[in-house]
């Protein structure tokens, strides 16, 4: 058996990234962003980054155990949602400010 058919996929297949990873992880660091500093709680703050970050790091895991993707694959996955994150921040910074002068956006907390 050749390394392609034990991942169960073909040489024309999408494998890089590994979009459950990619997916999994943007979800994951927006509500790390959005959620986490709502929690009043130091404690539960604190559980809940531990149990997003284990769980981020055994999808990853499982994905390449399940022989779907490469270990390169889930972890290009991570650092291209992560690049993805930063140049998201970069625009809302870039582009907040601007927005407020529009009158639609006056109105709206951004």
């Amino acid at each position: 058996m050749c390394l392609e058919q034990s991942l169960n996929t073909s040489l024309s297949g999408y494998s890089f990234p590994s979009g459950h990873t990619l997916g999994f992880f943007l979800v994951v660091a927006i509500i790390f962003l959005i959620v986490i500093p709502l929690i009043q709680k130091a404690s539960v703050r604190t559980i809940l980054q531990i149990l997003l970050i284990f769980a981020v790091f055994f999808l990853a895991v499982s994905r390449v155990y399940l022989y779907a993707h490469w270990p390169f694959d889930t972890i290009g996955a991570m650092l291209l949602a992560y690049a993805w994150l930063q140049v998201a921040e970069w625009l809302y910074v870039a582009w907040a400010p601007r927005l407020q002068r529009i009158p639609f956006f006056r109105s709206v907390e951004i």
